[in-house]
């Protein structure tokens, strides 16, 4: 029977919902978050999600089950000797990260539970002896709660699991050390929540963010801009600039708030009337020179007030920057008013767009409305 879920991307999305967690945290000050690389070209076993703080790093491996999987003891240490075990990949890069001078907090995070059933297996010497591999539910719980100790050789664990203890260290023995340091920085964050809840609480993070969870849908063009810069972010179009910062974050917000359904950039009407082209002109000497900082535009719906403005944005030199319009005008083709209910009259609308706006206009243009 041919696999079901063959090609399936869960494992590659749920890695980058993890990263997305954190780049929407760096938007708030208060998490102290600098950047967050996904995928980190420098690192193999934490190299997920990279978490840069004012004076730290937390890095994330990040392991997804489609089915009911756990996470045991034996995926840990990996004795088969065939290649280096998960516990292993995590402790090396935990070190190489710590011998370049920076604190680093290592987490395993992964949406398997933690076994719970204790395995009984030969002894790798071949003596014809069995050890018991404890729930690593268990065994971790039991381990976090002495790394308070002064050395690791105070750890003390119950004699039936003397040679799983003695396993566990021989993977992280090259440590030396800084065995006692990795097991109180190492977290294993299982349990998770799966593929789909973890994108509704990105939506919670957005909504909260930016203060609209009375109406969380509209967090939604929020994510999909996040996940269109994922293309770039997490692909070698990126180039050389791994670390996500937040500006590179308010732009991917921004670009895809211009694609939304409420977007005003309305180009001028085609033919443009002549005897409007002087009366655009006059407006611009007005801004120009004028002594009053504001200039109000009047007249009848219809008599072509969005035109006029459309026509100053898309000049060669704009004279208007930032642009909004409460009710859709009118074109030759939908020659009908609109109905005087719509978003586009709330308060909020409004500033959300002209600070959408503001983020991609470069500073040195002058501002018009």
């Amino acid at each position: 029977m041919a696999d079901q879920q063959a090609g399936i991307a869960d494992p590659y999305w749920y890695e980058w919902t993890v990263g997305l967690r954190y780049v929407i945290q760096m938007l708030n000050p208060d998490y102290g978050i600098q950047s967050v690389t996904m995928q980190s070209s420098k690192l193999q076993g934490l190299d997920d999600v990279v978490v840069t703080y004012a004076d730290r790093k937390k890095c994330i491996q990040v392991k997804h089950a489609r089915e009911d999987d756990t996470l045991t003891f034996g995926d840990m240490i990996d004795d088969s000797q065939q290649e280096h075990s998960l516990l292993q990949k995590i402790a090396w890069d935990w070190k190489k990260v710590v011998d370049s001078g920076v604190s680093c907090q290592a987490e395993l995070y992964t949406n398997r539970r933690s076994g719970r059933r204790k395995a009984t297996v030969p002894n790798v010497n071949g003596d014809g002896q069995k050890h018991e591999r404890p729930p690593l539910v268990d065994f971790w719980g039991h381990i976090k709660g002495q790394v308070c100790a002064s050395t690791i050789d105070d750890i003390v664990v119950p004699e039936r699991w003397s040679i799983a203890w003695g396993m566990w260290r021989k993977q992280i023995a090259f440590l030396g050390t800084l065995e006692l340091e990795f097991l109180r920085r190492f977290q294993i964050s299982d349990s998770q929540p799966g593929l789909r809840e973890a994108e509704e609480e990105l939506l919670d993070l957005l909504a909260t963010q930016f203060g609209v969870m009375a109406e969380r849908e509209r967090a939604v063009p929020l994510l999909k801009g996040l996940d269109h810069a994922l293309r770039v972010w997490t692909t070698t179009q990126r180039g050389i600039v791994e670390a996500i910062t937040p500006e590179m974050v308010y732009q991917a917000i921004s670009d895809e708030g211009e694609r939304g359904p409420y977007s005003h950039s309305l180009p001028p009407p085609e033919p443009f009337f002549r005897e409007r082209e002087a009366f655009a002109e006059s407006i611009v000497e007005c801004l120009k020179t004028g002594a009053y900082k504001i200039v109000l535009l009047t007249g009848a719906p219809g008599s072509g007030k969005t035109s006029i403005i459309s026509y100053l944005t898309y000049r060669h030199n704009p004279t208007i920057n930032l642009r909004y319009f409460a009710f859709r005008p009118i074109t030759p083709e939908m020659p009908f008013l609109s109905a005087d209910i719509s978003e586009t009259v709330k308060p909020r609308v409004l500033w959300g767009t002209l600070l959408s706006q503001l983020r991609v206009l470069p500073l040195t243009l002058p501002v018009g409305i």
